[in-house]
């Protein structure tokens, strides 16, 4: 990853070592995903698919009882080893729900949730980032709720997703800290558009692979919410990636009050972030977006490129949401009248979501006379 974050001369250094949390966050993920805090990589990867398959949650209750007495000086644990284990007891705790038992059901371990939540400075469950970059990728250690071949389809969405956002996100960054007016700023922004063709790949990826009744009957069961601390969080979902900070930095930060639903959703979904990419939502936010930026300079002293970059990122985002709101209104089909997806929501927030995106779009083929369709 390091040759997608080199500067050249002429690009600008992010402030407050924004590239440098990104760098940072990926690389604790690549690290985290190679510890076994438990030592348990063949009960995570073999034996716990086996036990849901069979519905065998009593046994999950004894190992999972067994995986938290291992460790008998939580006080001692680093904020990595405190990720790969809050990785390894959301897988537990997900598969228990999906056979109807609570944290409740294993003394301690939402008290041990809890005390791990002090050290990786994240929500006290499992992320996208636990079931996706962190998660190991020798097969012989991947974490897995089942034993449907689907399943190491939708991990690897995960991973490739994130793979490209990070550099994706950096781009953008260093875009809104030169000029409109700047040649550096078409170049900028579409090497972010380009590192946002990944997501795009990976969704298309599912769609094609995984139907709507696999995912339903056979993987959607183990992304339900658990409440820890008296509090809901959601289990790991597309929600849940930093998509939100291309949104943020390209045409919402300036905007986020303005919505209700959307300002719901943002604060709902920016607090699974990690520490690093959270810093970076919270100190871009309120400030101008991009968007913002190029209409405020003036169309006329902004260079046509670059109006053109940020409307093909537009663009890119477009293609990204629709195959995504097409997947979760097959998968809602199969499921009951006012079903949720595992962030939440219904597919109405993607609607929204879509038409925020066409109207920034809009603007910008208004400026560039272009009918949109």
């Amino acid at each position: 990853m390091k040759e997608q974050f080199e500067q050249t001369e002429s690009q600008p250094e992010l402030y407050s070592g924004f590239e440098d949390k990104i760098k940072l966050s990926i690389e604790k993920d690549v690290r985290i995903s190679e510890l076994d805090p438990f030592n348990a990589d063949s009960f995570f990867s073999q034996e716990l698919p086996e036990l849901n398959t069979s519905k065998d949650s009593q046994k999950i209750i004894k190992v999972t009882q067994e995986l938290i007495n291992s460790k008998s000086d939580y006080t001692e644990v680093g904020e990595l080893e405190a990720k790969a284990m809050v990785r390894d007891l959301g897988m537990v705790i997900s598969s228990l729900k999906r056979h109807g038992i609570g944290l409740e059901g294993v003394p301690g371990l939402e008290e041990k949730l809890l005390e791990l939540a002090s050290f990786t400075n994240e929500v006290p469950r499992d992320t996208v980032f636990s079931y996706g970059p962190r998660n190991p990728i020798n097969p012989s250690r991947t974490r897995y709720f089942t034993k449907v071949p689907e399943e190491k389809i939708f991990i690897e969405s995960f991973r490739e997703g994130m793979n490209h956002l990070s550099p994706a996100v950096a781009g953008l960054l260093q875009a809104h800290q030169v000029s409109p007016e700047s040649n550096n700023f078409s170049g900028l922004v579409e090497r972010s558009t380009k590192e946002f063709q990944g997501m795009i790949d990976a969704i298309l990826k599912v769609r094609r692979n995984i139907s709507p009744e696999v995912f339903t009957n056979d993987l959607r069961p183990y992304f339900d919410p658990i409440t820890i601390g008296g509090i809901d969080y959601s289990a790991a979902g597309g929600a849940q990636m930093p998509v939100l900070l291309i949104d943020l930095i390209a045409h919402t930060s300036d905007k986020i009050p303005e919505t209700t639903t959307y300002q719901t959703y943002f604060e709902d979904n920016i607090r699974y972030l990690p520490y690093e990419l959270r810093s970076i939502a919270e100190e871009i936010r309120g400030k101008k977006s991009l968007l913002t930026t190029i209409i405020e300079t003036g169309t006329a002293e902004v260079p046509m490129e670059n109006l053109e970059a940020l409307r093909e990122l537009f663009t890119k985002l477009l293609q990204f949401r629709m195959p995504h709101l097409r997947i979760a209104k097959d998968n809602m089909a199969k499921r009951d009248v006012g079903a949720r997806g595992s962030g939440g929501y219904q597919t109405e927030i993607l609607e929204l979501l879509i038409k925020q995106t066409q109207d920034s779009r809009n603007k910008l083929g208004e400026i560039l006379h272009i009918d949109e369709d």
